[in-house]
């Protein structure tokens, strides 16, 4: 298995029980409306975003390259740019369209519920580690075309 897959999968490892375990504390207990005002729950939700935040570069180290290993050649780094590029486009719609479903489901009421914002941050956050993640994996396995045009 390269050092790229191994990552790409201890990644989806990593961030999927962070956004999982987010996503849980977050609409439990009384969801969006409560979320800002629960220091628990805040707090849950933020250590499940920290073991993504501290798994992730404990993971890099425990994958990096030993003396002699091949880290990558010329397809690992087609790929590694098209997943961040295709990342990069999934979060910015994301947030975009988040942003407008949160508006025309509040814009009668005046406000968004302050715990939404949490959920965009930190949701943001999870995608911006999985979707490349997903995505490398998908184009290393032929799922999606490998052509780069």
């Amino acid at each position: 298995m390269t050092q790229a897959r191994r990552r790409a999968l201890w990644t989806l490892a990593i961030w999927g029980v962070a956004a999982v375990g987010f996503g849980l504390t977050f609409f439990t207990g009384g969801g969006p409306a409560d979320y800002a005002d629960d220091g628990v729950r805040r707090a849950a939700g933020g250590a499940f975003l920290a073991l993504g935040f501290f798994g992730t570069p404990f993971m890099l180290w425990l994958t990096r390259a030993h003396p002699g290993q091949v880290v990558a050649d010329e397809r690992d780094e087609s790929i590694g740019r098209r997943a961040a590029t295709g990342g990069l486009i999934v979060v910015l719609l994301y947030v975009f369209a988040l942003c407008v479903v949160l508006w025309e489901r509040h814009e009668a009421s005046g406000c968004v519920p302050v715990g939404w914002l949490w959920f965009l941050a930190y949701s943001s956050a999870a995608l911006a580690y999985l979707v490349p993640a997903l995505v490398s994996l998908l184009l290393d396995f032929g799922i999606l075309d490998r052509g780069e045009g």
